[in-house]
């Protein structure tokens, strides 16, 4: 265990000789990255390709899936990402964390805060049933929940 600010003893070491003119993370030094990858849906109806079906039972690799949907669709403003949950319900992802009244956060709410669209198979909308909603019709309905 170290009781100062190094997360290694190489780092501390190297601190002390050949980096000993260098400030450690300084303030401010911070960069942000991306790692490019591709994202394949689960399901697109023939007739309208923007608008991507996701079905999930649980987010199988916890927050990572959830940041991952997120990133798909704040990088892709021309499609549209729509959840298809088997229940909404059920808790998030392994290890979220736990509320003071003892639950969890929830499929659905995870996507209420992230403004995505969900369904189930009990409420799936027969515009997206059969095709006839685009992009359009979608985020019009969208819009009457987020507003």
């Amino acid at each position: 265990r170290y009781e100062d600010k190094f997360k290694s003893t190489l780092e501390r070491s190297l601190s002390s000789s050949c980096l000993q003119n260098y400030i450690y993370e300084p303030p401010g030094s911070g960069i942000q990255y991306s790692v490019p990858h591709t994202y394949h849906p689960d399901f697109i109806h023939p007739n309208q390709k923007d608008i991507l079906i996701e079905v999930k039972g649980y987010m199988v690799k916890g927050f990572s899936d959830c940041s991952k949907y997120i990133a798909i669709a704040k990088d892709n403003p021309d499609k549209e990402l729509v959840f298809l949950f088997s229940d909404p319900r059920k808790k998030a992802y392994p290890g979220c964390r736990i509320r003071s009244d003892g639950t969890y956060m929830s499929l659905g709410e995870w996507c209420f805060r992230n403004k995505l669209l969900f369904f189930t198979p009990h409420n799936f909308p027969d515009g997206l049933f059969d095709g006839s909603w685009g992009l359009k019709e979608l985020r019009d309905y969208k819009k009457s929940i987020y507003d």
